[in-house]
């Protein structure tokens, strides 16, 4: 993920501000452009569009339409007396071949050109719709003015040289009129069409592309807006240039319903560096992580955040969560986990980084995984890092009392007999209950006829 930059986040929280209190627009987007999903080839216009190549000579254009009114001038000059009968059969004759000549020196190029139309058909409406929805709006917040803006070319709006194109289109496709076949010939209505469709791809298609990304950006920060919208009580982060440091009140799961997502608060800056999370299975470690990370993302690409109150300064995301071992590439869990590590110490020297790991080193014996763990901390810390990582062996509890700027925190679980229960609550220390015996009776071990043998 490369993080947006501190001005343009804040853009975006002024364009989604604005954005959230405007549901017509989403409604308007949303009911556009009915299709056919599996007719839709978006990277087929992209393609098209961005195709530098031209086809066609500069003369070419000139002469098709030359020879074109040419088979429309003789007919007329004969009409009105001022060609003798056989004069315009040697002229006709001899237009006709040049304009056979002609077509066929094009042919094959023009044909690529019109085998293009039917993907193109069925886009291009859309487009054109959503381009003139966008173009209707006044926008306030800078942002959206400059996306705006962009949807203009040599005064006219994006949308009417669309239409333009789809103008060409439908003429190109009269050709297959049956009424109007032989005259198409007479007129090389295919050859001229196919030459000004593409030289309206050669002056617009790059436009085109920015066209779209523009529409893609405002389509963004209106899925933001909803977010913002549906969750008003998110609110948007503090940037700040120095750091790195993330720090958070109320932090939540944004993807958990918000009567049920338990908050936290946490502090990783110069003070405190790194953090130790202790805790069983099912308490709430994994999910934390995921938090931090999810809304690391949400705040450096300008959406609100689940937090009550969030300070941070952009940092990349070096995650280690979800690790999974790989059979054909021959690669172990324990081996793919030291590759993402090695790929999170690489970019630390690049960037600030944020570093996620979930369970650390869990491939490898309690002596080994401390030792290695330490290192691979102090890597970290050493190019200014900081993050947060989970573990069920407490003996890595102690790396935050030697000497590192880290702190242990854990998450704890109650109850017996087998009946777990969970408060999500963070707690600062290392954790101190043991819930071996309600493993026990969760596997329907009787720890007591054990005992007694």
């Amino acid at each position: 993920m490369v993080p947006a930059s501190i001005e343009e986040i804040h853009a975006r929280h002024a364009a989604v501000s604005e954005l959230r209190e405007r549901r017509d627009l989403p409604e308007s987007l949303a009911t556009s452009g009915q299709m056919q999903l599996s007719s839709c080839r978006p990277d087929f216009l992209k393609t098209w569009a961005a195709d530098s190549s031209s086809p066609f000579p500069s003369w070419a254009r000139p002469m098709a339409l030359i020879l074109a009114l040419a088979a429309i001038v003789f007919p007329v000059l004969f009409w009105a007396g001022l060609s003798a009968l056989h004069n315009m059969w040697v002229c006709l004759v001899a237009l006709f071949s040049i304009q056979a000549i002609f077509a066929g020196t094009f042919r094959r190029r023009v044909k690529l050109v019109l085998e293009s139309l039917g993907p193109l058909s069925v886009e291009l409406p859309i487009v054109c719709e959503l381009l003139q929805i966008v173009e209707r709006e006044k926008f306030s917040s800078l942002k959206l003015r400059a996306l705006a803006r962009s949807l203009a070319c040599d005064g006219s709006a994006a949308s009417s040289h669309i239409r333009r194109l789809q103008w060409l289109i439908r003429l190109a496709k009269e050709r297959e009129n049956e009424w109007f076949v032989y005259l198409s010939f007479c007129f090389l209505w295919a050859t001229q069409f196919g030459m000004a469709i593409e030289h309206w791809r050669r002056r617009h298609g790059a436009q085109m592309l920015e066209w779209v990304a523009a529409l893609g950006e405002v389509e963004a920060l209106i899925s933001l807006s909803t977010y913002s919208y549906e969750h008003p009580g998110d609110s948007f982060p503090r940037l700040v240039e120095k750091g790195p440091v993330f720090e958070a009140e109320g932090l939540g799961h944004p993807l958990l319903a918000e009567n049920t997502c338990v908050r936290n608060d946490i502090q990783l800056s110069d003070t405190v560096r790194f953090l130790i999370v202790s805790g069983s299975n099912m308490s709430g470690k994994s999910t934390f992580l995921r938090a931090i990370g999810l809304n690391v993302s949400l705040a450096l690409m300008g959406a609100p955040v689940r937090c009550a109150e969030l300070r941070l300064s952009p940092v990349a995301i070096g995650a280690a969560i979800r690790i999974q071992d790989s059979v054909v590439d021959g690669r172990s869990h324990f081996l793919a986990e030291m590759q993402r590590l090695r790929r999170m110490i690489e970019l630390a020297n690049q960037k600030p980084l944020l570093f996620l790991a979930d369970e650390i080193m869990s491939g490898t014996n309690s002596h080994d995984r401390r030792i290695a763990t330490e290192w691979v901390l102090q890597a970290l810390m050493l190019r200014g890092a900081i993050g947060a990582i989970t573990t069920h062996d407490l003996a890595l509890t102690e790396i935050a009392a030697n000497g590192l700027p880290g702190r242990n925190v854990y998450f704890e679980d109650s109850g017996e007999f087998g009946n777990l229960s969970f408060d999500y609550k963070l707690r600062h220390g290392v954790l101190s209950r043991s819930n071996a015996l309600n493993i026990a009776h969760l596997l329907g071990i009787d720890t007591a006829a054990i005992k007694s043998d």
